[in-house]
């Protein structure tokens, strides 16, 4: 397994945070790795998304996932991809910190391509990961 560890602290309380994050459809305005989603977030919802890969290499695809972890206001994640090519745990949790969040946002990956990709993937993914933790900071600065 190649893990993917991220972490954020954003200057709005984990209800904002949890609000932006479960808004799917609003995704195409600001995320840079998920780029469009065909169904509303719901606990154990299942989706296909349109993600672009995590190295901002250009490309991108299409991913089934189902919504796995649901704690309102403390966690988020989805579980999907080509298996035995590719499966992804994607999380978000949310830390309450001072009035701020504490973010930690990552992604579990296994499967033969993060076997393949093992000594790098990782380097290489990583600045997907953490833009998208600058883009929810001004996504929630904006509606602030």
């Amino acid at each position: 397994m190649i893990r993917i560890a991220t972490e954020a602290l954003l200057s709005s309380p984990p209800t904002a945070v949890w609000r932006v994050l479960t808004d799917f459809a609003a995704f195409p305005e600001w995320n840079p790795l998920v780029l469009q989603a065909d169904a509303a977030a719901a606990p154990g919802g299942r989706l296909r998304l349109l993600v672009a890969w995590p190295d901002m290499s250009g490309r991108r695809g299409w991913v089934r996932v189902k919504i796995d972890e649901w704690r309102e206001g403390e966690r988020l994640a989805w579980t999907g991809g080509p298996w035995p090519i590719f499966r992804g745990h994607h999380w978000f949790e949310l830390v309450p910190e001072g009035a701020g969040t504490r973010l930690r946002h990552g992604e579990d990956m296994t499967g033969l391509f993060p076997w393949l990709a093992r000594r790098t993937l990782g380097d290489r993914f990583r600045p997907g990961y953490e833009a998208l933790n600058r883009a929810l900071a001004g996504r929630l600065a904006a509606a602030a």
